[in-house]
């Protein structure tokens, strides 16, 4: 292999070991959300293998075009390495345009989830104003709350002591409720406050509206692609294409309980 080949290897797999590296600035509190930072890291190594490709591909192209400088069987061997990188090329663009895809899908799945978590927190949150001795609610909105908002992983209406102190040392405001744990470790009530309840409810009301916000922005960068891609192959038009998993999604304010 000749050395400027094999500089050039060294060169591109040292960039793309850096993109591999790069970490989200955001704090992944739900595995959703962790879904989708994964697969944001696999478009940043993608697009950053597209552009090493495109470099390659200009180098060969220049080359080419310099028939004196390399020969016919160059230029033949030129025409065919274009060839390979321009169908590379392809492939990884559509590979970038399906892990977006991916993440406007996870997203909206991310927000269907949070949307049915506020809905049940609040029906909890009623029952509790009901018979304020309801222990059963108020261990089933302290389950509700904690897969939502600080992503412990609840079973059902089942919260350890364990995974209480750790959600506790995550998120100060549960700081002041009172847990009461039985026999078994499990927590069997809690004494929480109405502003507890107020704040707790809306910050699962907080956490839907970011879902929401995170899906539109991933539909609207689908959207906007999609639109470009008919553009480009002569189809374009006024309508603009709409995902097959967000066709019609809107977010409705009355869609989810408001804190109160």
């Amino acid at each position: 292999m000749q050395p400027t080949r094999v500089l050039a290897l060294i060169f591109s797999l040292t960039i793309l070991q850096g993109c591999q590296t790069t970490k989200p600035t955001c704090v992944i509190k739900h595995g959703q959300d962790s879904r989708i930072a994964d697969l944001q890291r696999q478009k940043e190594i993608t697009l950053c293998e597209i552009q090493l490709r495109q470099a390659e591909l200009d180098r060969i192209t220049t080359a080419v075009n310099a028939r004196g400088a390399i020969g016919a069987g160059g230029e033949r061997l030129g025409r065919k390495a274009e060839a390979d990188l321009t169908g590379k090329i392809t492939q990884l663009r559509a590979k970038a345009r399906d892990l977006d895809f991916q993440m406007a899908a996870t997203a909206l799945a991310n927000f269907e989830i949070l949307l049915s978590e506020a809905k049940l927190a609040f029906q909890q949150h009623s029952e509790i104003l009901k018979d304020p001795k309801n222990s059963a609610a108020q261990v089933g909105l302290m389950a509700t709350y904690l897969r939502a908002v600080t992503g412990c992983n609840s079973t059902g209406e089942h919260i350890t002591k364990t995974a209480w102190q750790a959600a506790e040392a995550a998120c100060s405001c549960l700081a002041e409720i009172k847990p009461r744990f039985g026999p078994d470790g499990s927590m069997n009530g809690a004494t929480i406050s109405q502003d507890q309840a107020t704040q707790m409810l809306g910050a699962m009301r907080d956490n839907v509206k970011a879902a929401f916000n995170t899906y539109q922005q991933l539909k609207k960068s689908v959207d906007s692609q999609m639109q470009a891609d008919m553009d480009a192959a002569g189809l374009g038009g006024s309508q603009t294409p709409k995902t097959p998993a967000s066709a019609g999604t809107t977010l409705n304010e009355d869609a989810y309980p408001e804190a109160k």
